[in-house]
Parts: C-alpha cells; structure tokens; sequence
C-alpha cells in the first residue's frame, strides 16, 4: 500500500513530518527515538514490536484487540482506543505528545512491565513447563 499512503501523505501536504522508512533491520536502534508507539491493528495476538518499545521506555497507544489491550492498560503504560477508530487513536497520540510527563511515566511503567513479566529465562521456562504438560 506504499503508493496509496503516499498518495496521502502528499494530499495532506505532510512530506516534511511523515517518513515511510520501510522495512528494516535495525529497529532496536530506532525505537529509542520515537516520542511514543503506536500499534492500531485491527487484530492481534501479543505483538513482539509491542513488548520492545515499551522495553525502551516509549509509551504505548494501542487498539483494544488481543492482549495488546491487556499489557499496557489504559493510563498503566500507555493509552488504549478502540480499534478502527481514528479520531480516538489521533486524540491518544496528541495527548501523549502534549503531556511529556505523561508520556515518562507511561513509557517508565512498560519498561519496567517489561523487565518483571517478560524476562527471557521465565519466558523459556514457561515454555517448557507449557511443553512438558502438553507431551
């Protein structure tokens, strides 16, 4: 869809404040100087991109689908909306970047949401002990 959202881009004359980086190998060093993350699926399960932003203290605005919803909780670690709504999801984004402090102490809070539920040993380890259960 990169000809239609440029076509946008362009029709909203926002060349100077939209970037389509495409893909890229390199997010861990990106994701540190982003004001904020914003994931508006539509559907999803638990999403890596999500978990790694808010590793690196961004705050979060998510769409109410999956357990995105359920992560960040709304005004825990970021702001939840409902999904395919744009005018929600554009008020969430602008409120973050107009509260600087709200955006710390949301980012600060999934950062350490992060370090205490998703630690790669426990991680592994519930997975074997969810394998062993299933064999």
């Amino acid at each position: 869809m990169r000809s239609e959202i440029e076509a946008l881009i362009a029709l909203y004359r926002l060349q100077d404040s939209v970037r389509l980086l495409g893909e890229r190998l390199d997010v861990a060093a990106l994701l540190p100087g982003l004001d904020a993350f914003v994931l508006s699926s539509v559907n999803e399960g638990l999403p890596l991109a999500l978990l790694e932003a808010m590793a690196c203290g961004r705050p979060a605005v998510v769409t109410d689908v999956g357990a995105a919803a359920a992560v960040v909780g709304h005004d825990r670690a970021g702001l939840v909306v409902p999904p395919k709504d744009a005018d929600a999801l554009a008020d969430a984004v602008t409120g973050l970047l107009r509260d600087r402090r709200l955006a710390a102490r949301l980012g600060g809070t999934g950062r350490r949401l992060v370090e205490e539920r998703y630690d790669l040993r426990e991680t592994v380890a519930s997975y074997l002990a969810l394998c062993r259960g299933i064999a």
